[in-house]
């Protein structure tokens, strides 16, 4: 299973650094499925000082547990309960960096951990941070 949900993860990543040339500073992008959920959100701020914050918060939440931390690649597993996430930094530009958030859902109960993970992190850096709605 997680090598599925590794594979799910830089399948996303990869998608996720095509699309950054459109994406706003601050417009978190959020999908859904029925197995997992991924937030994204561009950051005027270095992955290193996101990474940090990331893991700092991370630490300060008494229901997440830190599984591997991986600071040169700016990557943190981490779960809630049975729930497993992964947290990972990519440099967009010299002054931008993108925040990638994804997690699986437990089918018997929903959950919002991508989101207030971003949220969090938004806040903790003193940036906004908006849900970006498809109006589709």
């Amino acid at each position: 299973m997680r090598n599925v949900f590794l594979m799910s993860f830089i399948a996303l990543s990869l998608c996720a650094c095509i699309a950054v040339g459109a994406a706003t500073l601050g417009a978190v992008t959020y999908y859904k499925s029925a197995k997992h959920e991924v937030a994204t959100v561009n950051i005027n701020a270095t992955p290193d000082n996101i990474y940090r914050v990331a893991l700092q918060t991370i630490k300060r939440n008494s229901l997440l547990k830190v599984v591997s931390q991986d600071e040169k690649n700016h990557l943190i597993e981490l779960t809630k309960g049975d729930l497993s996430a992964s947290l990972k930094v990519f440099r967009v530009d010299p002054q931008v960096s993108q925040l990638l958030i994804t997690s699986e859902i437990n089918a018997d109960r929903s959950t919002r951990l991508v989101l207030d993970g971003v949220f969090r992190i938004c806040q903790q850096l003193k940036v906004d941070c908006t849900l970006v709605v498809d109006g589709s």
